[in-house]
């Protein structure tokens, strides 16, 4: 077995990363690492129960229900830590970015071994994979897999900040951008403006993101909107499988309908204070204006 053109989703948090990857994860084609093994790193042959995530009607059940959650797609943190521990003074959220030179050879080869498993045990061709962390570590990961193919969501940034305001992890979260790794929870008592430090976050990532695409071929990565997604799921998907060399099929269409997709960008407009919009933009202009967003 070979693995061929593996395929990374990456973007900044709470831009769509998780729904492109359950979405993309019905797939019968792909492997991919699942909550059992990221629970288990020891016991792959798990991964042998993920074709259940790809039957639409049982696929539906296990998200809504979270009945048997071992066949959900999982980032796979513990596995990934296997071959690149995070730092003590770091958490999930906060590991720092890596570079191609950060990998040792003898972890390329552990990795890869850990990956052919997945398709063997999946019965699978291709692996796929979404990790939140993976969006400082293209290049970490470009050197593990010179054939990689990467796929960056992109998501308007007041959207993002909207969101990271209203997820329940969002203050006890590592800031990876700053030296201290402060949380929003001990910056906001030290008297900084919760709001711009979301907008931060976004701003950093995609920055990060896109500075490392430039040293990717450019028929290896790949950009889609996360507002394009939620309008036009079928036909963005048949985008993303051509890119991906992947057939697009008609129980693979079911996968996709068994998906309540909705566009939630809009809710930064009525979320968000006048004020905070105002800061928000001020901080990110430049950015949202060069990814075509109207400010």
């Amino acid at each position: 077995m070979k693995i061929r053109q593996p395929i990374f989703i990456v973007g900044a948090g709470r831009s769509g990363t998780t729904l492109l990857y359950n979405l993309i994860a019905g797939h019968k084609d792909l492997a991919w690492f699942s909550n059992y093994t990221d629970k288990f790193p020891n016991q792959l042959w798990l991964s042998t129960f993920n074709f259940l995530f790809k039957i639409p009607a049982i696929s539906k059940k296990l998200r809504d229900n979270h009945i048997f959650p071992f066949v959900i797609p999982s980032e796979g943190y513990n596995l990934w830590n296997l071959f690149h521990p995070i730092h003590q003074h770091e958490r999930e959220g906060a590991a720092r970015p890596l570079l191609g030179s950060d990998i040792k050879d003898v972890n390329i080869v552990l990795i890869k071994h850990m990956i052919l498993k997945y398709l063997k045990y999946s019965k699978c061709t291709r692996f796929v994979n979404k990790n939140t962390r993976n969006t400082r570590r293209s290049l970490y990961l470009y050197k593990i897999f010179p054939d990689a193919l990467f796929i960056h969501i992109i998501r308007d940034g007041r959207a993002v900040t909207n969101s990271l305001l209203n997820v329940a992890f969002w203050r006890n979260l590592n800031l990876w951008y700053r030296d201290d790794y402060k949380t929003p929870a001990q910056l906001i008592h030290e008297g900084e403006n919760e709001a711009l430090l979301a907008a931060k976050l976004w701003k950093f990532e995609v920055q990060r993101i896109l500075l490392d695409s430039k040293k990717i071929p450019k028929n290896q990565y790949y950009e889609v909107r996360y507002e394009d997604l939620t309008k036009n799921p079928f036909s963005i998907l048949k985008d993303i499988l051509l890119f991906c060399n992947l057939h697009y099929y008609k129980n693979y269409e079911k996968h996709i309908k068994s998906f309540n997709i909705i566009n939630k960008s809009y809710q930064w407009e009525e979320n968000l204070t006048k004020k905070q919009i105002q800061q928000v933009e001020k901080e990110i202009k430049n950015l949202l204006g060069k990814l075509e967003y109207k400010v």
